[in-house]
């Protein structure tokens, strides 16, 4: 029943994070992926289910969703720029399992997800 919760939690946070839209934390048993491209970036194109905040507001929402700084975390952007500044900063916070996945196809490749199916 967890993992069917956390499941539907990562289906429907599958957009903007702020403060005025609070998400209660969650656990997470499996590696976070989280998408660090712009709002219309994501429109375009994304991997279902994968959170995404925006590389300027990354501390302020994983600190939200994740407070546990051990969660195993990957980011991924268009070409790995973003999601290096967003590890950086996390990693300032004190989180301590981050992994820079690159760019979104890089990500979907480390996932094996065939891009054709998305």
């Amino acid at each position: 029943m967890a993992k069917k919760c956390v499941f539907l939690q990562r289906l429907f946070l599958n957009r903007e994070l702020s403060a005025a839209s609070p998400v209660a934390p969650f656990p997470a048993e499996d590696p976070v992926w989280i998408d660090v491209r712009t709002a219309v970036e994501h429109v375009v194109d994304r991997i279902d289910g994968d959170i995404r905040i925006s590389h300027g507001d990354i501390v302020a929402g994983v600190t939200e969703l994740f407070p546990d700084k051990a969660t195993e975390i990957h980011l991924y952007c268009r070409s790995g720029a973003r999601s290096s500044r967003a590890l950086a900063a996390l990693k300032a916070s004190g989180y301590t399992n981050l992994y820079n996945a690159g760019g979104i196809d890089d990500a979907r490749k480390a996932r094996g997800i065939d891009h054709s199916l998305c």
